[in-house]
């Protein structure tokens, strides 16, 4: 059986700031600086005491990103960990002209104004990608990592919340959730137990 691990990443200032961002490699916030210590600690301390992932025992995980800055310093934070493999395929949906945009400042845009109106799954913005490009890349390149693993590992894989959010609905689309409903806390996810079925549990 293989145990994977599906993490977000922990916030970013795109966050924040409130901006469609995805290709965009912006980083993750100073907990500290925003007065988050508490759920930082909180985090960290649901993979060290309820899944046993610590320094004693990390040697018997992979780790995995998707290679931006906000993945790679999620498994730094939550896991002290710096070596880990990548697989940029993975990386999250890319909104082209509207990256590191808010809705404030993209609202009177004629060409966001026609996106938000069309179809997403179909329609891309301008240098971007649309839903369907998106997720034909994500589960792809799913496929072949999965393809690439071996039977009784353990695997931790930082990523996004959208890149989650087409694995889960792939994979358990009989459930019929939504993207809100699919998309974890930052620095929280799912561990998919996957045999000859798949079962999943939140990390909570």
């Amino acid at each position: 059986m293989i145990t994977l691990y599906l993490i977000r990443h922990l916030k970013t200032e795109g966050f924040v700031k409130k901006y469609y961002y995805g290709a965009s490699d912006i980083d993750i916030i100073d907990y500290n600086e925003y007065g988050l210590n508490h759920e930082l600690e909180e985090i960290k301390s649901i993979y060290r005491n309820k899944y046993n992932i610590n320094q004693e025992t990390k040697n018997n995980y992979l780790f995995y990103s998707t290679g931006m800055k906000r993945c790679n310093h999620t498994l730094n934070i939550l896991f002290d960990c710096f070596n880990y493999k990548i697989i940029n395929e993975l990386h999250e949906i890319d909104f082209g002209i509207f990256e590191l945009k808010s809705f404030d400042e993209l609202k009177n845009m004629k060409e966001f104004q026609e996106w938000m109106k069309g179809d997403n799954f179909d329609i891309a913005p301008l240098n971007g990608e649309s839903e369907k490009v998106f997720r034909n890349r994500i589960i792809t390149a799913f496929k072949a990592f999965l393809k690439d693993m071996s039977d009784n590992s353990n695997v931790v894989f930082s990523m996004h919340g959208g890149t989650i959010y087409e694995i889960m609905n792939y994979l358990f689309l009989d459930e019929g959730k939504k993207i809100e409903e699919w998309i974890p806390d930052f620095g929280k996810g799912y561990v998919l137990y996957i045999d000859e079925d798949i079962k999943y549990e939140n990390i909570q």
